[in-house]
């Protein structure tokens, strides 16, 4: 499918956040609340059942990185979900990055059951790090998988017996704006499917 170049850069960029948990599923919504979290089982069987609004486990993420850095600022939010063709016990945890000036450090804290953890010691960063305000983000996960599922995932995960998603919301570098990108990788081949989602006006665009 088109863009599998950039959608394996993203894949690879997201690694930093996802290799260092034991994340589950993930998805998207408005923060008004639009989207019904129940139409997730209406997806596929590996979201059913999972808290599917990242912003909802934004508070005690914010709250353990202000502990530690009262400059800290999101960056990022990561998740993932394998083999989205079948049904899983285990739910979603939402994987945020902050990032403190006055330290230049990076802190990468996970979320589950909405309790929050430092993934590990916050360390200097290895690369630029840029930063969005809260404000900026007003389109939730929810909204960008279902978007994702109606523009091919539905698609791929009819046609494919094992498909691992990814979702991640992070500054572009195009429009300045945070922005989710969803992408689907069928498992065992070279194909895979993504769509961006503007996060500030919901606006949907191809990699």
């Amino acid at each position: 499918m088109a863009g599998h170049s950039r959608i394996r850069r993203f894949l690879a960029a997201g690694a930093i956040l996802i290799s260092l948990t034991m994340v589950g599923a993930v998805a998207y919504s408005w923060l008004a609340g639009t989207t019904d979290p129940s139409q997730a089982e209406t997806l596929a069987p590996g979201l059913a059942g999972s808290e599917i609004r990242a912003h909802r486990a934004l508070a005690p993420a914010t709250h353990l990185a202000t502990q530690w850095q009262a400059d800290a600022r999101l960056s990022g939010v990561s998740g993932q979900q394998l083999e989205i063709n079948q049904p899983s016990e285990k739910g979603i945890v939402w994987t945020f990055q902050f990032f403190s000036p006055s330290t230049q450090r990076l802190a990468i804290i996970a979320v589950e059951d909405g309790t929050a953890r430092m993934v590990r010691p916050p360390a200097l960063s290895p690369y630029p790090i840029s930063v969005f305000p809260d404000e900026t983000w007003q389109v939730d996960s929810d909204t960008a998988l279902l978007e994702w599922w109606n523009r091919g995932g539905r698609n791929m995960v009819t046609k494919y017996p094992r498909v691992d998603l990814m979702v991640q919301l992070r500054l572009s570098q195009e429009s300045n704006r945070p922005t989710w990108m969803v992408a689907g990788v069928a498992s065992g081949t070279n194909t895979s499917f993504a769509i961006l989602v503007d996060a500030t006006d919901g606006i949907v665009s191809m990699p």
